[in-house]
């Protein structure tokens, strides 16, 4: 019996991983990206960030595994602005790539923020040139 059991359950995690994809996720965006979670259409949780400690800064690229199927993307930058990409259709495998005009809904995801010094430098530059 238990042997039984043990046997389905190899069977079960073989075909699980026989229909995973592998998917390269490429940054083709301005953004860098600091979280990124992929979860199916009908998911009530995102689970884990699938970028871990790393980031994906702009041109950058990772792979992970997913089984076919649409999916929502959940991404996070480095102020913690979220964008969400619904109904991406992973099929098969290959490369998927996360462009600026897929996260054009997002305002403000991914914009640097403002460096005030640089700013003073530039109102100063400005004061300077400006014409009495």
């Amino acid at each position: 019996m238990i042997r039984s059991v043990l046997l389905l359950f190899v069977s079960v995690v073989a075909i699980g991983i026989a229909h995973a994809n592998e998917i390269t996720i490429v940054n083709g965006s301005k953004a860098s990206i600091h979280e990124l979670y992929v979860a199916p259409d009908a998911a009530t949780q995102w689970g884990d960030d699938r970028l871990g400690d790393d980031d994906l800064g702009p041109g950058a690229s990772v792979t992970i595994n997913v089984k076919a199927g649409s999916y929502e993307v959940r991404l996070v930058d480095e102020k913690e602005k979220e964008c969400k990409i619904e109904d991406s259709f992973l099929t098969s495998a290959g490369t998927w790539e996360i462009t600026d005009d897929a996260m054009s809904h997002c305002t403000g995801f991914g914009v640097a923020q403002a460096d005030p010094e640089n700013n003073m430098k530039n109102q100063t530059i400005l004061a300077d040139n400006a014409v009495m």
